[in-house]
C-alpha cells in the first residue's frame, strides 16, 4: 500500500468513525457515560479500517461476516473506551462505591456488546457497517 493510500484510509476512517459516534450517541440517547467511546470513535475507525483492508476481495459472504466481525470489534473498542473513562473518572459511581478496573472495564464493554445485540440494534447497524466498508475502501482504492 502506497503511503498516499496509508494516508487516505487513515484520514476516510477516522471520519468515519466520527459517523459512527454520532450514531452511538442516537442509540446510546438515554445512557451516561458514553463520552470516552465518542471520543475514542476516531481512533476505533482507524483501527478497524486498517484491519479490514481488502474488504472487497472477498465474496458477499465473505463481506457480511467480516463487516459482522468489523462491526463487533468497532463496539468492542467503544465499550473499553467507555470502561477505561468510567474507572478513570469514576463519574458512573456512587458516593463510597470501590471498583477495580478490571470489572468496570468489562462491564461497559459486555453492556455494549449486549445493549446492540439483545434490543437489536445489530440487525439496522450490521447493514451500515458493510456498506461503511464498502464506501471506505472504494474511496481508497
Amino acid at each position: 500500500m502506497s503511503r498516499a493510500s496509508l494516508l487516505r484510509t487513515v484520514a476516510l476512517s477516522a471520519l468515519s468513525g466520527c459517523v459512527w459516534a454520532v450514531i452511538a450517541s442516537f442509540v446510546g440517547k438515554d445512557i451516561n457515560g458514553l463520552e470516552g467511546g465518542l471520543y475514542a470513535s476516531p481512533v476505533i475507525g482507524v483501527i478497524v479500517g486498517l484491519l479490514f483492508q481488502g474488504f472487497s476481495r472477498h465474496s458477499p459472504l465473505g463481506r457480511a461476516i467480516l463487516s459482522l466481525l468489523g462491526f463487533y470489534l468497532a463496539v468492542t473498542l467503544f465499550g473499553l473506551a467507555i470502561g477505561i473513562t468510567d474507572f478513570a473518572t469514576g463519574l458512573q459511581s456512587g458516593p463510597g462505591w470501590s471498583r477495580k478496573p478490571v470489572e468496570t472495564v468489562l462491564q461497559a464493554i459486555i453492556g455494549s456488546l449486549w445493549g446492540v445485540t439483545f434490543l437489536g440494534w445489530v440487525l439496522l447497524l450490521w447493514p451500515l457497517a458493510y456498506l461503511n466498508f464498502l464506501i471506505v475502501e472504494r474511496e481508497v482504492t
